[in-house]
Formats: structure tokens, sequence, C-alpha cells
């Protein structure tokens, strides 16, 4: 198995996690955006799976990660928010990060906001930028990785 890149800080590896994963070994943090089985085009993947099929590929691949890693976030599909929770267990927490007004536009509505669910310790921390916008960072650390998410909030 080779990586498709690295470097000193990170390796990613392009192909079926369900190939991949049981051949890694952790402890590492995941952060994991998974196929939303909505019927999207891609290459080799199919996107509109069956429920019960989609839900047993989520299953195992969960799995996997959880040996894995000791801090998982995962950004799950609305539609299967509560399946990917039961699958993940109770100590995972969920995260809201809102976004400006302006959102964006899918399905003709506005999301004004985006959902995470982990099981890692957020350090909050907040810092100026310019005269428009604070951010506010949820710092989720790991041995190797600090991954930043932010939200812009108006100036006060």
């Amino acid at each position: 198995m080779n990586p498709y890149y690295q470097d000193e800080s990170v390796t990613l590896y392009h192909g079926d996690c369900r190939d991949i994963l049981p051949q890694l070994q952790g402890p590492f943090f995941t952060f994991s955006d998974p196929p939303y089985n909505v019927g999207k085009e891609y290459k080799g993947w199919n996107d509109a799976m069956p429920e019960p099929k989609y839900l047993e590929f989520c299953a195992e691949w969960i799995a996997q990660v959880k040996r894995l890693s000791s801090e998982v976030c995962i950004y799950p599909p609305r539609k299967y928010y509560l399946e990917y929770w039961n699958m993940l267990g109770k100590e995972y927490k969920q995260v809201i990060l809102p976004w400006t007004p302006e959102g964006a536009i899918r399905g003709g509505f506005v999301n004004q906001y985006a959902s995470l669910l982990t099981n890692a310790t957020p350090k909050s921390v907040s810092k100026m930028f310019g005269t428009k916008f604070k951010c506010k960072a949820w710092v989720i650390s790991s041995r190797k990785i600090t991954s930043i998410i932010l939200d812009t909030l108006p100036k006060i």
C-alpha cells in the first residue's frame, strides 16, 4: 500500500477505506466527511445504495476508525445523523458550527450551521482578524495534526 501523498505531518491514502484501514496501525486523529448516499456521481462509487447496505458500510468503516483513533470527528449526513451517533457511541458529542446568515444554499433553503460528532476534547481560542470579523476556533489536537474549525462572527 503506497501513500497518495506524504510529508512530515500527514499521510494520505487514496482508495476504499475498507481496504486501507485494516492495514494501518494507530493511534491517529480521524476527521471524516463520508459519502452521504444521496446519488452523487462518483467514479467507481455507488452513492445511491439501499439504506441497509449503506449503514452496513458505515458500521464497517466506523469500527475500523474507532480501532485506530483515540480521537474522532465526523461530519455525518443529516439524514443518517442518529444512526451515526448510535454507531459511534454515547461518549461522542455534537459540535454545532454556525455560519454567516448567507450560509450555503442547498435544496432551495439556507443551511445556517454544520454539525459534527466527536469524542475529541476541544480547546476554544478567539482572535481578532482585521476590523470585520472575530474568529472562534475549536482546536482539536493530536500527536501529529492540529485541526482548526473556524466560524466567523461579526465584530461587536
